[in-house]
């Protein structure tokens, strides 16, 4: 007979009781401090009165704790109350896998599920752990459509010490001991090495995939029997029943299902990651294969086109364009379906490679988007569809962030701390009020524009002509939301979707207001904001691929399973940035996904290239180099949504892996005297604080945790590191953690943005940015105590940074491109020479890092391709959507 939930476990509140077994009671329960539901496991009594056991749990804990990633239910902590141990879990909504599969399941949608499961469980290896127990009861399916692989309580260390067969013993991995001649596991799921009790590894888990795999195919259990004898007999003699796999099941799929249940595991796939390649491929062929071949060129000619085709054909068979549009014309398929076709940039200039830098006309007759000159000044373009050229829109240095007004007769954007409009075809610019830190748009028929001002805070509104700015969204303190982004009008012209930071499971909140009311409901979480589009669904990414989901925008209600869609757009610097934009006919419109690689390229204090590092292919981010001058640490990113740190030894350009993700590792810094490393990753949510080893001998840990989304580190001087953060109040603060351990404290926070601080070697003086004055400039001020204030920079600035010995400044001009330097005094007063000019970056630099006597930058440069980036258009993208 159950027992009754109790009302408390600890400071959690419980609220029901969710399950049970052999591992312990778990229970629903409300965290006080973060205001969010969490799932509470209570362990047995036999733990706590087995000290043994207890110390090797507590050890498998914190490995468990390592699986930070997006399909892997997080573990919060492990806790004792009242002579209880439990674990504080990630709750996670939705029906198990189980009961989904007591309905149909389509191939797509198994092929897609089975792809994150693989994507857990190749994580969870990549760190060393055997779940040993997976299963469809412990999988769950978000609404979202998102996978979550729950309870790892049967997991095992491998490729460690404690992996061996006395490691299996530990408390999270059985309720009984589990060495060698002791079976564990749910039987039909079991691999044979597994069932004879034999000690496994990771391949014991690709069994298990295999079965899963096996099973949303067919809707059967693949080793089913009426005792767990049965079962285990099954397993050991019976071969699969391949005749009942579905006839569309693609052939390298049933490969996969082949080699992933051969009984011999010597024999069997040996690597996870494998097993997601070839579903991703799988789910990509099946696609692509519904959809009708990409159109590569650079106009389109058809319903929108006021141009006659022969005079057209007559031009452009002059070009080499022109030959690529002819070859997209005669290929285009005669029957209704997708069309896809590129637009280059303007020659000379170059695309900015973010997904949030271009915009598709409600009438779906013009494209707008950011790009970059040979000078590397970044300007607004306009691209209509029915004309070979682009053409520049004057007035508008520094745009970002472009959204439409409903008519389709004028383009929104942010540049220079203003929200500005410029009538189309680009006669009139207009300021229509401060936007510190503009993060998206949009504009409905009643001619009012929903926007993020500042990048922080709630949603605010103003009427197209101008006027007074009134807020749009309230931000909700028991949900800790922070900003609120990216709004999108729904078709109503009332309400609208938007992002809320920081959101929860390690995403983002997707929400929905009005222009009527302050209050919003949740819609789902999501990595990015999601984009409504015609005939009723929410386009966002999964991975780096885009996904769609019938959305009712009447009752903000989700239903079915997302399906995937072959593009990739480029991702974005800016949190919570939409994917794509749409026109009122459901058109698409995103920059390619294309990753463009860097070089981490020398240069001295003329602006002279005096060296390149022979470092692989790849996009490289973010370096830091050590006070000796010997190493460099640099994020290293192979897609958008993934980067790595690696040490480099300078002398002889060899790199080391520092982090194996998951997620994103930015903004590495070392400390003062070479032995650490701080770097910030979003691999558990928000932006938050890690600190490891530079010679990697021991474990990251984490340097600081907040709800808050958006943080980045400065630098680390032996007075303390500095970093800032995005408070919803007043902007960005400065704050400093004066030595490792010790809990962070503010140094600076005012009404204004306070950036990029920097604390002087004699640990007497901070540099850094605040707009105070109107715009970014740069200031010193004392430390540890703030009063003493100097400006250094006449003309904005930012990015500043100290010499070794402290007697010279240098920053980034307010065309963040020019380095500028001063001769400075610290003692006994602070003094500032005159600032001068040492050299202008090249284009498309990302910030490089001096070394500590600023006579050379590392820089981060993009290497030359063959293929530039393009902005995809894409027509009539439902057309190969399964009919319902």
């Amino acid at each position: 007979m159950a027992t009754q939930a109790p009302q408390r476990i600890g400071p959690y509140t419980i609220e029901r009781e969710l399950g049970r077994g052999g591992m312990g009671i778990v229970f629903l329960g409300l965290d006080p401090k973060l205001h969010r539901q969490v799932a509470i496991k209570v362990l047995p009594e036999a733990f706590a009165r087995d000290p043994e056991r207890l110390s090797r749990f507590e050890r498998e804990a914190r490995l468990l704790a390592s699986l930070n990633h997006p399909n892997i239910a997080a573990i919060y902590g492990l806790e004792e109350a009242a002579g209880q141990r439990f674990l504080v879990l990630e709750y996670v909504e939705g029906e198990t896998l189980a009961e989904r599969l007591m309905r149909p399941m389509p191939v797509d949608e198994a092929l897609d599920v089975c792809r994150q499961i693989a994507a857990a469980l190749e994580a969870a290896h990549e760190n060393g752990v055997i779940h040993r127990d997976l299963k469809p009861g412990n999988v769950k399916l978000t609404p979202a459509g998102d996978v979550k692989v729950l309870d790892f309580g049967l997991a095992k260390g491998a490729g460690t010490a404690e992996s061996s067969p006395d490691m299996s013993q530990s408390p999270t991995i059985a309720y009984a001991a589990t060495g060698a001649g002791v079976i564990l596991g749910t039987a039909a799921y079991m691999s044979p090495e597994q069932a004879r009790g034999k000690i496994v590894d990771r391949r014991t888990d690709i069994w298990s995939f295999g079965c899963v795999l096996y099973e949303c195919l067919t809707r059967r259990q693949l080793f089913a029997g009426e005792t767990v004898s049965d079962m285990i007999a099954k397993i050991l003699e019976r071969e699969p029943d391949w005749s009942v796999l579905p006839q569309d099941t693609p052939e390298k799929v049933r490969d996969l299902l082949r080699r992933c249940l051969d009984k011999d595991a010597k024999r069997r796939l040996r690597d996870i990651g494998e097993a997601r390649l070839e579903l991703e491929n799988a789910l990509a062929a099946r696609t692509s294969s519904r959809i009708s071949p990409p159109v590569v060129a650079p106009v389109q000619v058809g319903k929108r086109s006021g141009l006659n085709p022969l005079w057209l054909l007559a031009a452009v068979l002059l070009t080499v364009p022109g030959t690529m549009l002819i070859h997209g014309m005669l290929n285009q398929p005669r029957e209704p379906g997708v069309r896809r076709f590129a637009l280059p940039a303007l020659p000379g200039t170059t695309l900015l490679e973010d997904a949030s830098e271009s915009a598709i006309s409600p009438d779906g007759r013009m494209v707008a988007y950011c790009a970059a000159d040979s000078a590397g000044n970044v300007q607004l373009y306009l691209r209509p569809l029915d004309d070979l050229t682009p053409r520049l829109i004057p007035g508008t240095v520094s745009a970002s962030n472009p959204f439409w007004s409903a008519d389709s007769r004028w383009i929104g954007f942010f540049a220079d701390a203003k929200l500005k409009k410029v009538s189309v075809p680009g006669n009139s610019v207009e300021i229509l009020c401060d936007a510190k830190n503009g993060r998206g748009g949009t504009w409905n028929r009643d001619d009012e524009i929903v926007f993020s001002a500042d990048g922080a805070g709630p949603l605010v509104k103003i009427s197209g002509s101008g006027g007074d700015v009134e807020p749009a969204t309230g931000l909700d303190s028991t949900r800790h939301e922070g900003a609120h982004r990216y709004p999108q009008f729904l078709p109503d012209g009332k309400h609208f979707l938007f992002t809320s930071l920081p959101g929860r499971e390690g995403k983002l909140d997707i929400r929905i207001g009005s222009v009527d009311s302050r209050k919003s409901t949740l819609v789902m979480t999501a990595a990015t904001s999601p984009v409504y589009v015609k005939p009723g669904y929410l386009i966002y990414p999964r991975g780096s691929a885009l996904v769609a989901q019938r959305f009712d925008p009447g009752s903000g209600k989700l239903s079915g399973q997302p399906i995937p869609l072959p593009d990739r757009p480029a991702a974005s610097q800016f949190t919570g940035f939409r994917p794509v934009s749409v026109s009122d006919e459901g058109d698409l419109c995103y920059t390619n996904g294309r990753v463009q690689n860097t070089e981490l390229t020398w240069m001295d204090r003329a602006g002279h290239r005096v060296g390149t590092l022979a470092m692989p292919p790849a996009r490289y981010e973010f370096a830091a180099l050590s006070r000796d001058g010997r190493f460099a640490v640099v994020s290293r990113s192979d897609n958008p949504t993934v980067s790595d740190l690696w040490i480099i030894e300078l002398d002889r350009s060899v790199s080391t892996r520092f982090t194996f993700g998951p997620g994103r590792a930015d903004f590495p810094l070392w400390s003062p005297d070479g032995s650490r490393i701080v770097f910030q990753s979003n691999r558990n949510g928000p932006s938050d604080l890690f600190t490891k080893a530079a010679n990697g001998a021991t474990p990251e840990t984490t340097l600081y945790a907040s709800p808050v989304a958006l943080k980045n580190l400065c630098a680390w001087s032996p007075s303390g590191i500095c970093f800032e953060q995005l408070d919803a109040s007043d902007g960005w603060d400065l704050y400093v953690v004066p030595e490792i351990g010790a809990p962070p404290r503010p140094y600076l926070k005012t009404p204004y943005n306070e950036r990029w601080g920097s604390i002087s070697p004699d640990g007497h003086w901070m540099v850094y940015t605040s707009d105070e004055s109107g715009q970014a400039e740069v200031y010193v001020q004392s430390y540890p105590q703030s009063g003493n204030k100097y400006r250094v920079s006449t003309a904005g600035g930012g990015f500043p940074g100290w010499r070794a010995d402290g007697r010279e400044l240098t920053y980034f001009a307010s065309d963040q491109q020019t380095v500028m330097a001063c001769d400075v005094a610290t003692t006994p007063t602070f003094r500032a020479g005159a600032p001068h000019s040492l050299f202008r970056m090249p284009p498309g630099f990302q910030i490089g890092v001096p070394s500590s006597d600023l006579q050379r930058w590392l820089v981060p440069l993009p290497v030359a391709e063959k293929t530039p980036a393009t902005i995809t258009v894409v027509e009539h993208w439902a057309a190969a959507l399964p009919k319902r």
